[in-house]
């Protein structure tokens, strides 16, 4: 999947309908979304699959404490399963090996559409040095084949 601005019809994903979802906490509409509501938004809107919303959970989305226990803890129900070689959609976990306190999306080798506190959802790359030593995975929805 090339990471441009151009429209692919085929697959009916447009890299800038994307950008600019300003970034609200505990958002899951392009009006505003945090970073896991980009994630559910995407996934419903491009792939056609229904994550949980975990809307409501995290009392403090910028704290990574707070939102990394709940990911971590959705990182490990049945909804997922972890891969090696990510496909475009997949999920990007960052945070500790205990912690995840933020995801993204896998559009192309080395790069991530995502958003957080004071950034606008942006595609960056994953393999710099703010991101890179955080990765701990990539992820599938189970519902996915």
């Amino acid at each position: 999947m090339p990471v441009s601005p151009a429209c692919s019809p085929a697959d009916g994903f447009c890299l800038t309908d994307w950008l600019g979802i300003p970034f609200v906490p505990d958002g899951r509409d392009r009006q505003g979304a945090d970073c896991y509501g980009l994630v559910w938004l995407f996934h419903a809107e491009v792939l056609g699959i229904r994550l949980p919303r975990l809307q409501g959970l995290v009392p403090d989305v910028e704290n990574p404490r707070t939102a990394g226990a709940v990911m971590t803890a959705e990182a490990e129900r049945p909804t997922w399963r972890q891969v090696a070689a990510p496909r475009f959609g997949d999920i990007l976990a960052f945070g500790t090996p205990t912690l995840f306190y933020h995801v993204g999306l896998y559009l192309a080798p080395g790069r991530m559409l995502h958003t957080r506190a004071g950034t606008d959802s942006t595609p960056e790359n994953y393999m710099g040095p703010l991101w890179r030593p955080r990765l701990q995975g990539f992820f599938r929805a189970r519902t996915r084949s």
